[in-house]
């Protein structure tokens, strides 16, 4: 599951979990499935995935629904899609989901320790600290995945938001790594689940040399040595310099 960043932009989500529900209409299948967190709570997470008939014919809703089940373990690689408008108008979160790129069955003890990360990268198309959480930022990346441009939501927990907020600037690149990581909330009597895609590491394009230097990391600035890492440098797996914007075909 661990594997170097690609230079250039990336989308790609990887979860292990159980299946919790399912849901077919005539032109997807709904999966929910329960991710345990490997940290002091084990707490569950419960995200949904949209599948899709594929143009590669890798997903068939119909062989999907027959072959899948409530308490099957599965692993599940997918992506975050976007569409234009807004969930909440007022504080301007766009509808965004996880689609389902491949399923397949997995056994208990194969599960590894990390069953939820997310690898996103892409320009900064806007950045906010809601006056509501002072500990909260809100970042929107511009991603591509296989030409389609998607506007995703992300969501930063810095000790010190004001300085993170006066170093990033409009139309830096940024390597990103996180979780998806889900609410319960109550709206007109009913209960709606929101994945939210909170970030643990962040690392930084030069915009001359096109290096990648760490930026943000949770868990080592909690630990305040995180100067002490900041030089550290992003090892991709492929060496060809490729440019950003040659990114994401």
């Amino acid at each position: 599951m661990e594997k170097q960043l690609k230079r250039g932009y990336s989308n790609e989500i990887i979860l292990y979990g159980i299946i919790t529900e399912m849901f077919r209409t005539d032109y997807n299948v709904s999966i929910g499935i329960a991710v345990r967190q490997q940290n002091v709570r084990m707490q569950n997470d419960y995200p949904k995935i949209l599948f899709y008939d594929s143009e590669n014919g890798k997903i068939n809703i119909d062989t999907l629904a027959e072959n899948f089940d409530a308490g099957t373990w599965v692993k599940i690689e997918g992506h975050i899609q976007t569409v234009p408008g807004y969930a909440n108008t007022e504080k301007r979160v766009p509808y965004q989901t996880i689609v389902g790129d491949v399923i397949e069955k997995i056994d208990l003890e194969n599960i590894p320790e990390k069953r939820n990360r997310v690898v996103l990268s892409g320009y900064v198309a806007n950045i906010r600290q809601p006056k509501s959480h002072l500990g909260l930022v809100r970042l929107t990346l511009l991603t591509k995945r296989n030409y389609h441009e998607s506007y995703v939501h992300c969501l930063v927990y810095p000790n010190d938001a004001d300085e993170f907020v006066d170093k990033i600037r409009e139309k830096d690149f940024l390597y990103t790594i996180g979780m998806i990581e889900t609410r319960r909330v109550a709206s007109n009597g009913r209960w709606s689940t929101y994945e939210d895609y909170v970030v643990k590491e962040i690392y930084r394009e030069n915009r001359e040399t096109k290096k990648a230097r760490m930026f943000y990391c949770e868990k080592t600035e909690k630990e305040k040595i995180l100067p002490k890492i900041q030089k550290t440098e992003l090892d991709f797996d492929n060496k060809d310099p490729d440019s950003a914007e040659d990114s994401g075909k």
